[in-house]
């Protein structure tokens, strides 16, 4: 169990998981250097939490952010082939980098009442690679051999619009690969019980990696120990300062919003601190 770590605009990662090509699992990949347009994107993925595919419109967001993974060149089609922690452990590096490391949860105690907050940093949440031959996991089912893979984005993108026990099934339905070395067919997914899909799952998590959003924690108050879930992506409205930047480059330079946005962060941070340093403005 590792931890996210720090990291810098346009690194190199190691992803917990990896994306399959050509048989083997890549896990190294590289984000592009961080525009405006990347971050306009990043937040209107964070306001389209009730969109009818918000997996899709992830896998749009890392297309745009992920320069490749491993020697091939990453776009939207790679980003939803990645498997759903992967997508989270690359949300989360592209979330430190926009808004910070630092995320605090309110949490009210169930025992006296009283509100309290929890700060933890993201670099800190637990990292749980992949395990042995992922991307598949092995299950013997009424004496036959079962294989299935971890679900992807595209996975998620696929049942997005379906009823949770509908989708439940159809997710299962697209993640096995053979039984007793043929394709799984209708009949055998159809057939299968509550209790053999959750063997199923179960399996899959085993070698399926993770990034942890729980904290264990204690109310300051009375110390009655809690569970809090993390929410480490920044709160809807981050994206409120990138405009503002637009506004004061458009003002001075007369740059339209296109061109800032096009810019590098770093270098639009550097234009506006010549603007600050001109009106006598230091930090």
């Amino acid at each position: 169990m590792g931890s996210l770590g720090a990291w810098t605009d346009g690194a190199e990662v190691a992803l917990p998981g990896g994306l399959v090509v050509d048989g083997r699992v890549e896990q190294r990949a590289v984000f592009r250097r961080l525009t405006g347009q990347i971050e306009r994107a990043f937040h209107e993925w964070l306001g389209s939490a009730g969109a009818v595919n918000p997996a899709r419109a992830v896998s749009e967001v890392l297309g745009g952010v992920l320069d490749r993974i491993g020697a091939e060149p990453a776009d939207a089609s790679a980003a939803a082939r990645l498997c759903v922690a992967d997508r989270h452990y690359l949300l989360l590096r592209l979330s430190q980098l926009l808004a910070g490391d630092r995320v605090w949860v309110r949490a009210t105690c169930a025992r006296c009442g009283v509100p309290f907050d929890v700060g933890v940093s993201r670099s800190e949440l637990p990292v749980k690679p992949a395990g042995v031959g992922f991307p598949f996991a092995h299950v013997r089912l009424r004496g036959l051999d079962v294989t299935a893979r971890v679900p992807t984005g595209a996975d998620q993108e696929a049942i997005a619009e379906l009823a949770e026990d509908a989708a439940l099934r159809a997710l299962v339905a697209r993640c096995l690969v053979s039984v007793s070395g043929r394709p799984a067919c209708d009949a055998f997914v159809a057939g299968l019980t509550d209790d053999e899909i959750r063997t199923i799952e179960d399996e899959l998590d085993t070698v399926a990696p993770d990034v942890g959003a729980r904290l264990a924690t204690a109310c300051p108050e009375c110390a009655a120990e809690h569970v809090v879930q993390l929410d480490p992506f920044p709160a809807e409205g981050g994206g409120t300062g990138l405009y503002e930047d637009v506004h004061v480059l458009a003002l001075y330079y007369h740059w339209t919003e296109a061109d800032i946005l096009a810019l590098p962060r770093a270098r639009r941070r550097l234009y506006l601190e010549l603007i600050d340093r001109s009106r006598g403005v230091f930090a």
